[in-house]
């Protein structure tokens, strides 16, 4: 079962509390990917694994990659448009919303909202999967 996405964290959380919620995410992460590569094998090129930050920073190449590569078919432009509507809205709709008023913002703000320790924390306790899903640590 997939379950990298709930979420582990709380308001003011102890140093070791962060650290043993990255083990747990990290850990669940290795777990998705596994399980994916799993369903790959037994399901070649009907899976496509898209990283929110590609999204948002190539869109159209993502949405081709959706459409054209896994489906098979055109990228609707009305799709396009949504989409980039969605990523540059005038209002960010919460958490588990759609809209964002900037989707890079949104993708990459949490560089800046932990200390340089816990991220080198993270990136040491989840380098496996980091290495897997070919994100830069740096």
């Amino acid at each position: 079962m997939l379950e990298s996405w709930r979420r582990v964290n709380v308001p003011k959380q102890t140093a070791l509390q962060m650290q043993i919620n990255a083990n747990i995410t990290c850990k669940r992460m290795v777990n998705d990917f596994v399980a994916r590569r799993r369903l790959d094998a037994t399901f070649p090129g009907r899976l496509l694994q898209v990283r929110y930050e590609d999204l948002v920073t190539d869109t159209d190449r993502v949405l081709d990659l959706v459409y054209g590569g896994l489906l098979k078919l055109p990228t609707p432009m009305t799709v396009r448009k949504r989409l980039k509507r969605q990523l540059s809205a005038r209002y960010h709709n919460g958490n588990v919303g759609t809209k964002r008023r900037n989707g890079n913002e949104t993708a990459y703000s949490w560089k800046q909202s932990i200390s340089r320790k816990y991220q080198a924390y993270v990136n040491k306790a989840c380098s496996q999967i980091l290495s897997l899903l070919k994100y830069d640590t740096n």
